[in-house]
């Protein structure tokens, strides 16, 4: 019996020795990261080349996905890693390595939306991603690029005191299938996104990020005023990753707005978006319904030599620093028309004179209802009018010479 026991016992042992768990593997050295961007504060509305919660993705065989802060010693950008990412023991086989900013963790996002979440242009300008597969035991250089396309627009606002407040880049693709380690593009969805543009500096330069794309986009600009400037672009336009379209645009208060074109190229360092000099041009359309207009037997300078049909054209006043409307234009009572004089409108509201009144004063306060069509007591001529609607609809005007 005691030798049966001591079998069993002997057997017992065994079975608990070959169960133990086999010794971890010594992992291999620790892997040194450098990057080609640097971390020291630049002056600028949106750091466009700051590295910001930077995920590495590590390929076979170490297979982790860790999180990476830059760091700098003198002019080389290093990241270090959260956990601290080690070569796998003994390994020989080189691994690829793609590093992305913004939190992304997936090499591959099915169906990317930049306004899923509402428009982050800081955040879109800042997604940029790095690519290297290194034999171990050596440096891992990330060479960060953009991965979206740039467009900075520059405009000329010839309307006074009133100033731009929006810009929206319309008709293009918000949603596509990217892949950061390739840096592609594919799946997009419909062309009918709207992006509103981030303010460089007020009034004259806006900036926008997108998806790169074939398109023809439409830039629309609405001023504090309401006027609404509406510019399309009439061929197929290419926006291309990591580089910067720049066009310009021209705010008048007339029939001509001006057109898209192409401009200058943007001076970035190498680190940046590359400026893209490719040509697009594009036309106009306005809509002045929220301006005030003068209409009747008047035209302006740039209609002197082929004279519209009196009461055919309205033409609008600009917005002064002092808060009034504001045009000059000739007023021409011998154009032919049974309408005599001119009256001022917004819409469908009409500002004329009171119907007892045979002729306007230079300071006189216009009427809505009951009213007559404007005449002045000096008759033809080329007049800078002033009209303050907040006071009483006054209006105020000056003759400074004969019609042109």
């Amino acid at each position: 019996m005691k030798k049966s026991v001591l079998i069993l016992f002997a057997a017992a042992a065994a079975l608990v020795a070959c169960s133990k768990p086999a010794a971890e593997l010594t992992p291999g050295s620790e892997i040194q990261f450098t990057t080609n961007l640097n971390t020291y504060a630049v002056k600028a509305a949106v750091e466009e080349n700051v590295l910001e919660n930077v995920k590495i993705i590590a390929g076979a065989p170490i297979n982790k996905t860790v999180s990476a802060t830059p760091t700098q010693t003198g002019l080389a950008g290093t990241l270090a890693t959260t956990p601290t990412l080690y070569w796998a023991a003994g390994q020989t086989a080189s691994t690829k390595f793609v590093a992305i900013t913004g939190g992304q963790e997936n090499t591959v996002v099915n169906e990317y939306d930049m306004l899923g979440l509402g428009y982050d242009y800081a955040y879109c300008s800042k997604l940029m991603s790095a690519v290297a597969t290194v034999a171990p035991e050596n440096t891992v250089e990330l060479n960060f690029e953009h991965i979206f396309s740039k467009v900075v627009i520059n405009i000329t606002n010839n309307l006074a005191a009133d100033e731009v407040a929006s810009v929206a880049f319309n008709k293009v693709a918000a949603v596509a299938k990217v892949d950061f380690e390739n840096r592609t593009f594919a799946d997009f969805g419909p062309y009918t996104a709207s992006l509103p543009a981030n303010e460089i500096t007020a009034n004259s330069k806006y900036a926008v990020v997108i998806i790169p794309q074939t398109a023809r986009p439409e830039i629309v600009v609405t001023t504090q005023k309401g006027a609404v400037y509406t510019f399309t672009v009439n061929a197929d336009f290419t926006f291309q990753r990591a580089k910067t379209a720049t066009v310009s645009l021209t705010l008048n208060s007339s029939t001509s707005v001006g057109t898209l074109s192409a401009v200058g190229g943007m001076n970035f360092t190498v680190t940046d978006w590359v400026a893209d000099a490719t040509e697009m041009t594009g036309d106009g359309a306005m809509n002045l319904d929220e301006y005030w207009h003068i209409i009747g037997k008047v035209y302006s300078e740039a209609d002197k030599t082929s004279k519209p049909g009196a009461w055919e054209k309205r033409y609008p006043l600009a917005y002064n620093n002092a808060g009034k409307w504001e045009i000059t234009i000739n007023y021409d009572p011998d154009m032919e028309h049974p309408d005599g004089g001119f009256l001022f409108v917004k819409g469908d509201t009409y500002l004329g004179m009171h119907n007892s009144s045979p002729s306007v004063t230079s300071d006189y306060n216009l009427w809505t209802t009951d009213r007559l069509n404007i005449l002045t007591q000096e008759g033809k001529g080329k007049y800078t009018f002033v009209l303050d609607p907040a006071n009483n609809n006054n209006l105020t005007y000056t003759r400074i010479g004969d019609c042109d």
